[in-house]
């Protein structure tokens, strides 16, 4: 799972071994500097 936070924008990200994918973005108040953020799912 990814997380990317950009000014006014949350895009999450995933993806599993059958390499089937999901992404989504939304839109929130952030103003900061771009975070990309990841974890692991399987630890």
């Amino acid at each position: 799972v990814r997380l990317n936070i950009d000014p006014g924008t949350l895009r999450v990200a995933s993806n599993n071994a059958e390499q089937e994918e999901a992404i989504d973005e939304l839109d929130i108040d952030y103003a900061g500097d771009s975070i990309e953020i990841g974890f692991n799912v399987t630890y």
